[in-house]
């Protein structure tokens, strides 16, 4: 179940609790009060009529709109009559309810999880027990699920800074370290528990810093304990389940680290790391079978964050980062990294300049503009190059651009999987003449010539549009050196 609603939220006049309302102050609210006789009685509600709460009341709650279905609830975008504020509201089904005792569990977990007090982290405001159902009300959060804002951006941009979702993640990797330290973990992380709220005017995010003025909050924290056997989990959740809970053992943080490791594997590569379509089918690949590396489904991947992305998965809880905290501080290090280096690399629209640039496309990728200027110009996957090549199967320094007086020239640098010019390999530390015609293949990576004339330079949206690179030849990577421990 998700704290989220496509519909936009509207912040009532917040007033004192004590304050006597009367109905013409209440119409200037915006909202007309609901009569005693709609008032309705939980006792009575079934799997039929559940949905039909709107413009009813449940007790100081004016029920607005409905809002979907989750695996135990139905969801609501409610008012709070007596604080005068939008909220969001879960009834919990009467069949669910009155299911093995699992009323009496769902309550120990929400006065559990109704202490957490954290920014990143949907807060529970109130919740109650009638005759038998439940009710819990909720923050109302204004934004999406990470996976469909991401998505919404990729549409309109063309892609996503790969810094943006490091620091998305290392803000859930917070509210995880706070609850973690609480006794509680999430059991559930998943994209769509992770919300993105628009920030409030003046209130100062770290996304600021990644050009997204937007609050990270994850909600349902505790509801993935009451499901104690693995047979009875949603289908939403098979994907992002640890090793450990697909055999039903005891939870702790590590396993929210290796649904991170599964989230963060998603949105970067935009596939999931098994594809089962069946509960026995994905138990089994969590519990034995290794992922693709993710630099095999995005070449352009820099291998730092690889390396992140496979230890998050480690099959045995204790190779994973054994803490939120620590996973956090590495995802923060890989995107200050990646600012400092690739997106430095990368200007906005606005920081072009007129001349003969190399233009940098990679699948999933921005393209990249970069000024053909001075005498020598080093590609690689090395910090230091003046062209910045991160993916798999590109050396540190793997070769070098030359200007002479006929133009310029490429020179591969002696690297293990090569430099091609159309589907020609180079040789080693001989220049050959690089053409506006021709395209160079490194890795995944294709750079070709434009040149930018006053009235040639692209706009975002002209960038974005840029396809992904043609068939570049399949580098001949080196075989990774032999283990003499394995037979």
């Amino acid at each position: 179940a998700t704290v989220s609603t496509a519909l936009p939220s509207t912040n009532g006049t917040e007033r004192d609790a004590e304050t006597p309302r009367t109905d013409s102050a209440f119409m200037r609210l915006g909202r007309a009060p609901v009569p005693p006789e709609f008032l309705f009685d939980l006792e009575t509600a079934t799997a039929e009529n559940e949905a039909d709460f709107v413009g009813r009341r449940l007790d100081r709650y004016q029920v607005e709109a409905f809002l979907g279905e989750g695996t135990l609830s139905n969801h609501y975008q409610a008012y709070d009559l007596k604080l005068a504020r939008p909220v969001f509201l879960k009834v919990i089904h009467a069949h669910a309810a009155r299911h093995d005792n699992l009323q009496e569990r769902l309550l120990q977990e929400v006065r559990i999880t109704a202490a957490l007090d954290h920014p990143n982290i949907v807060e529970i405001f109130d919740y109650d027990e009638h005759e038998g159902l439940l009710y819990m009300v909720y923050e109302l959060v204004s934004g999406s699920p990470v996976d469909v804002y991401l998505r919404h951006m990729r549409q309109q941009r063309g892609h996503v800074p790969l810094s943006q979702m490091l620091i998305i993640a290392a803000q859930v990797c917070d509210a995880l370290h706070y609850a973690h330290a609480e006794g509680i973990p999430h059991g559930s992380i998943q994209p769509k528990h992770i919300l993105l709220e628009a920030a409030y005017p003046h209130q100062q995010t770290e996304l600021q810093d990644e050009g997204l003025n937007l609050t990270v909050k994850v909600t349902d924290f505790g509801l993935a304990q009451l499901m104690k056997n693995v047979r009875d989990v949603a289908p939403s959740m098979w994907p992002y389940l640890a090793p450990e809970q697909c055999t039903n053992e005891p939870l702790d943080g590590r396993a929210d680290i290796y649904a991170i490791g599964v989230m963060l594997y998603q949105l970067v590569t935009g596939q999931l790391p098994f594809g089962a379509e069946t509960l026995d089918e994905m138990i089994n690949d969590h519990l034995y079978t290794e992922p693709p590396i993710p630099t095999a489904v995005r070449p352009s991947l820099p291998t730092n964050v690889e390396e992140l992305i496979l230890k998050a998965l480690a099959k045995e809880p204790d190779q994973r980062y054994q803490t939120a905290e620590e996973l956090a501080d590495a995802l923060r290090a890989l995107a200050i990294s990646l600012s400092d280096t690739i997106e430095a690399a990368n200007p906005e629209v606005s920081g072009l300049q007129e001349g003969l640039h190399a233009v940098v496309v990679a699948p999933g990728e921005a393209p990249r503009y970069v000024k053909l200027e001075g005498k020598r110009l080093t590609l690689g996957s090395a910090t230091d190059n003046n062209i910045v090549l991160p993916g798999r199967g590109v050396d540190a320094y793997h070769a070098r651009l030359e200007e002479t007086r006929l133009g310029w020239t490429v020179i591969d640098a002696g690297s293990q999987t090569g430099t091609y010019i159309g589907n020609a390999r180079l040789l080693p530390d001989l220049g050959e003449a690089w053409s506006a015609r021709q395209a160079i293949f490194i890795g995944p990576y294709e750079i070709r010539q434009e040149m930018l004339s006053a009235g040639s330079v692209p706009t975002a949206v002209e960038r974005a549009a840029i396809t992904t690179p043609q068939t570049a030849p399949e580098p001949a990577l080196p075989l990774p050196p032999s283990d003499p421990t394995v037979t």
